[in-house]
């Protein structure tokens, strides 16, 4: 028999099953602010390796932002409730995700 395990905080975002606050906030704003400082101090001070780190890292965020976002508005939608947060959070993806790419142009 297997035993069914707590997926933690990172899983629930990664599965798109956190809740959108937390998922937004704590990964999406937080997370990528930690990121960009931490890459951004490494890039100057060690090598410019941490810029693909900084990419990838920003990129796995969006992608588990978007999840989490479209899990939202699905939940929303079956409550005839308003998918506003939602909409809001992927659009939000998207400009993250053009910023990114000007920043990968940037480096090429």
């Amino acid at each position: 028999m297997k035993k069914k395990t707590k997926q933690t905080s990172w899983e629930m975002f990664m599965d798109g099953k956190l809740d959108l606050k937390t998922a937004f906030w704590g990964y999406g704003f937080f997370g990528s602010i930690v990121i960009g400082i931490v890459c951004g101090i490494l890039t100057v001070t060690i090598s410019n390796i941490f810029n693909i780190v900084y990419v990838i890292s920003i990129v796995v965020l969006i992608v588990g932002l978007w999840q989490c976002a479209s899990n939202y508005k699905k939940e929303k939608l079956q409550k005839k409730q308003s998918e506003l947060w939602g909409i809001l959070t992927q659009a939000y993806c998207i400009f993250v995700a053009l910023g990114l790419a000007n920043f990968v142009k940037d480096l090429i």
